[in-house]
């Protein structure tokens, strides 16, 4: 049977993965770096520090929620990581962490940017949502 953590650390080795190779593809193609600021980064270390509990909690306590719970969480990161593509994909070249100081790319508001500005937040906020109720179970 898989364990809590198997789960999470795949998610993670998926989501992050993405992140990395569109930053890198990004680099190659502009030859840009995006300069991050204080601001731009409180995100980023929030969500690394819930990664990482939720890694310790799942080792910790491994067992997995009930089925019902299970599929919830899993499609919550399913999705999460579905929505992470498209917005990969609908920002093209336009895409950074960060907006360098006199940098000039066009605003999209085709494509899932239609529906939210920052889509890649909301993709993050399922997953906080999926490892909530994936180690829901935890002190049982």
């Amino acid at each position: 049977m898989v364990s809590a953590w198997v789960i999470v650390l795949g998610h993670q080795v998926c989501a992050q993965g993405m992140f990395m190779a569109n930053n890198i593809a990004i680099q190659r193609k502009t030859g840009e770096i995006a300069a991050k600021t204080r601001t731009e980064m409180m995100p980023i270390v929030a969500y690394t520090v819930f990664i990482v509990y939720s890694l310790i909690v799942a080792v910790v306590h491994p067992a997995l929620p009930p089925l019902p719970v299970l599929v919830c969480a899993l499609g919550l990161l399913g999705l999460n990581l579905a929505i992470g593509a498209t917005a990969f994909v609908h920002l093209g070249d336009s895409w950074r962490v960060g907006v360098l100081e006199g940098q000039d790319t066009a605003l999209v508001t085709s494509g899932i940017y239609r529906l939210t500005r920052n889509p890649y937040f909301v993709g993050y906020h399922l997953m906080v949502l999926g490892y909530t109720l994936l180690l829901l179970n935890v002190g049982q």
